[in-house]
């Protein structure tokens, strides 16, 4: 079987193999490769994935080149390969009766099975375990970083390295079913007389409890999840450098051989595969010194990653706002108005549901609503047209707030310590008792104009100076409530490293 090491999404490489539409016409019975199979050389460069072939696929399609749902491969190295999504790009005819084909591959599994597998390879692929390292992990992880003991410095001198984080940390969440490690594998290369070079390699693992299988989909949603609390927390966009999953059955799982004196040897499963995919950016996550570090929050990481799966879908749509935003070319306006939609949508989720069982209803006013809408179904409308009647009605004059009001809710109830960056809006603010609810309409205003092309006329944020005064105000507000919802106090938000700096 071929190593894995290799197979990353921040490099480029090339896997020279044998290629079919069905896993059985790779191999034969001897382990040589059957006739059925087309020579080729799979490219993955930054995650994208294409591959070459000198032939033509045999599919029993009917035309001269064909899109696949999948192909299968083995390496030249030992390597099972999966194909998905594969549409092809070029096919000639490069010499009479010499077909060459080319497709572009939407991801690609990499295992490191034994032939045995192919009798499995066309189901769903499935792991106990997922392993991955993000691009700015290194710098991310400074925990127990290297120490300088001077013995008799310059001539004598010693580095010592710690790895007591990263070998005992570990956190269940979402009920148990999952546990997450972040671990740092420490290895000396290149050891020669005096000279020595030591290589950090940073990782987060997820397992299932009790080595339940699960898909390798369900577990990448898992870690695409973890990952993105990560990015938020320190407000970047980071990329994956390699996923690997643990590939684990009855035969092929992690155990512990009990060794003399308490001693134990902890023996890793022999199978595990690799995922590779193209990427949003393939731009290099660089933190600034003052952005926040794992060991900011090292001691509540367990706590925030809990909180973060309990509130998956309350979260879901606030996040991928967020991500849309971290696009470069997206300009000022749209990052403003998906700011004020995230406000929106975290009032309704957080905070709606609580208000409305507080909120006294008018009987008078609810009777009257009701009387309305039970005039329009007697009606001799169409049922459409009464649904949208009825709808409106209650738009209009049910038990709800408008978004400047949201908004205005949202700005009144932050910290005074955060408010304090209205400043930037008007130094003279807190003189004027409606700033915050002429702020919030502002807001409103701006939101409505770029979405629906409302009234020029309406007071809103025009310039681009207004518009990027706003936008960090917005990410602060947003910040300050996303970690108030994952259980922090005020004052450990506001010490957080993305807030101290603003404030």
């Amino acid at each position: 079987m071929g190593k894995m090491d290799s197979i990353r999404m921040d490099n480029q490489q090339f896997i020279k193999g044998r290629w079919a539409t069905r896993a059985e016409d790779l191999i034969g019975e001897n382990h040589v490769f059957l006739n059925t199979a087309t020579p080729g050389t799979l490219e993955i460069n930054k995650g994208r994935a294409t591959l070459d072939l000198n032939g033509k696929l045999r599919s029993g399609k009917d035309g001269l080149f064909n899109d696949f749902d999948k192909i299968y491969g083995y390496s030249n190295s030992g390597l099972f390969i999966v194909l998905e999504k594969c549409y092809i790009t070029k096919g000639s005819l490069s010499a009479p009766g010499y077909v060459v084909e080319k497709y572009l591959v939407n991801r690609a599994f990499i295992l490191n099975k034994p032939l045995e597998f192919t009798s499995s390879v066309n189901e769903k692929i499935e792991a106990t375990g997922i392993k991955f390292s993000i691009d700015y992990f290194r710098d991310w992880f400074n925990i127990d970083l290297p120490t300088l003991e001077d013995i008799n410095y310059p001539e004598d001198f010693s580095v010592n390295y710690s790895n007591h984080y990263f070998s005992t940390n570990e956190f269940d969440f979402l009920e148990g079913k999952y546990s997450l490690k972040i671990e740092r594998k420490i290895d000396l290369k290149d050891s020669r007389e005096n000279e020595f070079n030591v290589e950090f390699n940073p990782f987060i693992t997820i397992n299932t409890k009790g080595y339940r299988t699960e898909t390798v989909e369900d577990l990448l949603h898992i870690a695409n999840w973890t990952s993105k609390m990560n990015d938020f927390l320190i407000q970047t966009y980071g990329s994956y450098e390699y996923i690997e999953f643990c590939l684990e059955d009855e035969v092929n799982h992690s155990w512990k051989e009990s060794l003399e004196n308490d001693m134990v040897l902890f023996h890793g499963p022999l199978y595990s595969g690799r995922l590779v995919f193209s990427q949003l950016s393939e731009r290099k996550s660089n933190l600034r010194a003052d952005d926040l570090r794992l060991n900011n929050i090292k001691d509540i990481y367990g706590d925030l990653i809990r909180a973060w799966f309990e509130n998956w879908d309350k979260l879901k749509y606030i996040v991928d706002l967020y991500y849309q935003n971290r696009i470069h070319s997206l300009d000022i306006e749209t990052k403003v108005v998906n700011k004020i939609k995230i406000l929106e949508t975290y009032y309704d989720h957080f905070w709606s549901e609580e208000e409305n069982t507080q909120n006294e209803v008018d009987p008078d006013l609810e009777n009257a609503i009701q009387k309305t809408v039970q005039w329009v179904k007697e009606q001799d409308f169409k049922d459409e047209m009464k649904k949208k009647l009825t709808k409106k009605i209650n738009a209009k004059w049910g038990n709800k707030i408008s978004l400047a009001q949201k908004l205005k809710r949202l700005l009144e109830n932050l910290p005074e310590d955060l408010k304090n960056m209205f400043s930037e809006e008007d130094p003279n603010w807190r003189e004027d008792n409606k700033f915050i609810e002429d702020y919030a309409i502002k807001l409103k205003n701006t939101r409505n104009y770029h979405t629906h092309g409302s009234n020029e006329a309406e007071i809103r944020l025009k310039s681009i100076e207004k518009l990027s005064i706003a936008s960090d105000i917005l990410d602060a507000v947003i910040y300050y409530l996303i970690l108030g919802t994952m259980g922090l106090e005020d004052e450990q938000i506001l010490d957080l490293p993305f807030l101290e700096e603003k404030l």
